[in-house]
């Protein structure tokens, strides 16, 4: 039951650091033009 509750806040974490990721990326686009 535990590891199933880790396993889903990893993924969680996972999309919720990928959005972020896509966010700075984005800016840094902005930025470089």
């Amino acid at each position: 039951m535990r590891t199933l509750i880790f396993k889903e806040r990893t993924i969680l974490n996972a999309n919720l650091f990928e959005k972020e990721y896509q966010k700075t990326t984005v800016l840094n686009e902005k930025i470089k033009l």
